[in-house]
C-alpha cells in the first residue's frame, strides 16, 4: 500500500496554504527576538537604569507642584461623579418606588 503526499503540502510548493505566511511570521519573530535582546540589554544596563531614575526623579521634583495639583483636581473631580452618581441613583429609586406605588394601586404609572 502506497502513501500518498501529493496533497499534504500545498501551500508550500505556491498554492493555497500557509507559505508566504509562515514565511512573514518567521522573519517578524526573528527579527522581534534580536530587537529585543539588544534593547533588553541596553535598558536594563545599571547605568542606564540609574540615568532613568535620576531623570525621572528631577521631572518629579521640579513639577512637584503641578504633580500635586493635578492629583487634588483628579481627586476633586472623582467625589464629584461618586456624589453625582449618588444623586442619579437616588432619583432613579425614588421614581421606581413611585411607580411600584402607582401600580398597585391601580392608577399605573404617571
Amino acid at each position: 500500500m502506497a502513501h500518498d503526499h501529493s496533497n499534504h503540502a500545498v501551500g508550500a510548493h505556491g498554492g493555497p496554504g500557509l507559505g508566504p505566511h509562515l514565511a512573514t511570521g518567521a522573519v517578524m519573530a526573528a527579527s522581534g527576538a534580536a530587537g529585543r535582546g539588544a534593547l533588553g540589554r541596553l535598558f536594563t544596563h545599571p547605568l542606564v537604569m540609574f540615568a532613568l531614575g535620576a531623570t525621572a526623579g528631577y521631572f518629579a521634583y521640579k513639577y512637584r507642584k503641578e504633580i500635586v495639583d493635578a492629583a487634588m483636581r483628579a481627586s476633586e473631580m472623582g467625589k464629584d461623579y461618586v456624589m453625582n452618581t449618588r444623586e442619579t441613583l437616588e432619583d432613579l429609586m425614588e421614581e421606581a418606588k413611585e411607580s411600584a406605588e402607582g401600580a398597585a394601586s391601580g392608577k399605573g404609572p404617571a
